[in-house]
C-alpha cells in the first residue's frame, strides 16, 4: 500500500514486535531534538522511509487526567414539555464554535438548532421529497463551520444545504456516484473527503477519494483495509471478532487521521493529502486468551440464527485483540485514541473508557478515562448519547475543564 506524502516509496508496515536498534534510538536522541521529561517522557522525532514519525516512549507528557469532566446538559426528557425533547432517535450532531448545535432525529425527520443553554432556536424538516425535505435523513456536515451545514439523504443521493437559522440554501445531487452508507467531510472550500466504498466487490478495502464542490471524483487518496468479515450467506457477512479495519477522522480544519488498530499505526495528513508524520509508541496488543474464544463460540453456537451457528466452529480467531478500538479529533488538533477493552459499544456497569491523548504535533500529552463513551469531543466540551428512564434517546454534554492549563492558552485548548 502507498500512502500519499512528499516521498512516493512504500511505507512497510513495522509489526509491533520490531523493533529499532538501541544505537539507532540513542544517535536518534542526540541528533533530532529527542527531548526527556519526568517519569521516563522522551519523544524522538526522525524519519523511516522517508516518512516523518513521531515516537513517544516511556510515560506521557502529563500525569493524571488531562480534565475533570462535569456534565452540563442533558436533552431529551421521559415524558411531559418540552414536546421537542421527545426524541425519535438522536442520529447524528454538529456544534458549532459558539456552542450551537444540530440535532437530526432519522425517525421524526426533524432537525433542530439548539442554543449551547439547551433552548430550541429552530425546527424544521419533514418526510417527503420536496426542497428541505427527506426521505432518509441520514449524516450531517459542515460546510462552513457555525454557518452553513450539509445532510445526506441515502435514498435521494443528495444533499441538502441550509444555515443555522434552519433557511434552505439549495441541494447537491450525487446519483452519479451512487454512494451508500456514504463518508463525506469538507476538507477546505469545495474540496471533500468521500467514502465510495467497496470496489469491484472486493469487500476487504475502502476507497476514499478526494471530490469537488459537485461531489466529482478528483482523485484517489486511500485504499484502506476495511474490517474483516466472513461470510454466513451469499450476501450476509458478520464481522470477525477481536479485529478493526482500519479508520478515518477528519478534524474541523481540514486535516485527515487515519488508523489501523491491529497495527498500531495513526497517520495524520494535510487536507491535500500530504501525510505530515505517523505516530508511534509503545503498544499493547493484549492476547485473546483460550476462554474469551471459548465463549465466543459457544454464543455463536447458542444463536437463535441458524447462519451464525452454523460457522460457530468455522470463523476464525485472531491471537491477539487490536492496540485500540477508535479515535477522535477535536477542535485544536488533538488525537484521541480509545485504548481496546471489551469491544463493546455499550459501556457495563462501573466500566470505564480510557483515550491515550495526542497533541497536534503527535506526542504523548496524557491519559483521560470517562464513564461515557464519546461520540463528540469539540470546543472545551465531550457530547455521548444515552437513554432515558423511559427508553427514548438522550443527547448529555460534559465540559471538560483543563487541569494541565498553558500560559496564554484559552481553557478549551489546554493542555
Amino acid at each position: 500500500m502507498r500512502r500519499p506524502g512528499n516521498d512516493s516509496r512504500p511505507v512497510r508496515r513495522r509489526e509491533p514486535e520490531d523493533s529499532i536498534p538501541f544505537f539507532l534510538l540513542i544517535l536518534l536522541f542526540l541528533l533530532s531534538g529527542c527531548s526527556a521529561g519526568e517519569g521516563g517522557h522522551r519523544v524522538l522525532r526522525f524519519e523511516r522511509d522517508g516518512i516523518p514519525v513521531v515516537r513517544t516512549e516511556g510515560a506521557p507528557k502529563y500525569e493524571g487526567p488531562l480534565f475533570g469532566p462535569t456534565q452540563d446538559l442533558v436533552l431529551g426528557v421521559d415524558e411531559g414539555d418540552p414536546e421537542w425533547q421527545q426524541f425519535g432517535s438522536v442520529f447524528d450532531l454538529l456544534v458549532a464554535p459558539d456552542g450551537r448545535m444540530v440535532l437530526s432525529d432519522s425517525r421524526r425527520t426533524e432537525l433542530f438548532i439548539v442554543s449551547p443553554e439547551g433552548e430550541l432556536l429552530h425546527r424544521f424538516g419533514r418526510e417527503g421529497s420536496g426542497p428541505g425535505e427527506f426521505r432518509n435523513l441520514w449524516l450531517m456536515h459542515w460546510y462552513e463551520p457555525g454557518e452553513e451545514f450539509w445532510v445526506e439523504d441515502q435514498d435521494l443521493f443528495r444533499i441538502t444545504r441550509f444555515d443555522l437559522e434552519g433557511l434552505f440554501l439549495g441541494t447537491v445531487n450525487y446519483t452519479h456516484i451512487r454512494m451508500r452508507n456514504t463518508f463525506l467531510n469538507r476538507l477546505r472550500k469545495d474540496h471533500w473527503l468521500g467514502w465510495t466504498g467497496e470496489r469491484e466487490g472486493n469487500r476487504n478495502i475502502t476507497v476514499y477519494e478526494f471530490l469537488d464542490a459537485d461531489l466529482q471524483v478528483v482523485r484517489p487518496f486511500l485504499t484502506l483495509p476495511a474490517s474483516p468479515s466472513y461470510p454466513i450467506s451469499a450476501n450476509a457477512y458478520i464481522p470477525i471478532p477481536f479485529t478493526r479495519g482500519e479508520g478515518i477522522r477528519v478534524g474541523p480544519n481540514g486535516e485527515i487521521v487515519d488508523w489501523e488498530p491491529n497495527q498500531g499505526w495513526i497517520c495524520r495528513y494535510d487536507p491535500d493529502g500530504t501525510l505530515l508524520y505517523q505516530i508511534e509508541r509503545e503498544w499493547e496488543f493484549p492476547p485473546v486468551t483460550a476462554a474469551e474464544e471459548d465463549s465466543l463460540r459457544r454464543r455463536y453456537r447458542e444463536s437463535r440464527t441458524e447462519s451464525y451457528r452454523r460457522i460457530a466452529d468455522e470463523i476464525p480467531i485472531p491471537d491477539r485483540k487490536p492496540a485500540f478500538w477508535g479515535v477522535l479529533v477535536d477542535d485544536t488538533g488533538r488525537i484521541w485514541v480509545e485504548r481496546y477493552a471489551s469491544g463493546r459499544y455499550a459501556l457495563q456497569a462501573d466500566e470505564r473508557v480510557v483515550y491515550d491523548v495526542f497533541d497536534r504535533e503527535g506526542v504523548w500529552i496524557g491519559i483521560q478515562s470517562f464513564d461515557f463513551r464519546p461520540t463528540l469531543i469539540m470546543y472545551g466540551h465531550a457530547y455521548h448519547s444515552g437513554t432515558s428512564e423511559a427508553g427514548g434517546p438522550r443527547l448529555y454534554r460534559h465540559r471538560l475543564v483543563p487541569r494541565y492549563p498553558v500560559p496564554g492558552s484559552d481553557s478549551r485548548v489546554t493542555p
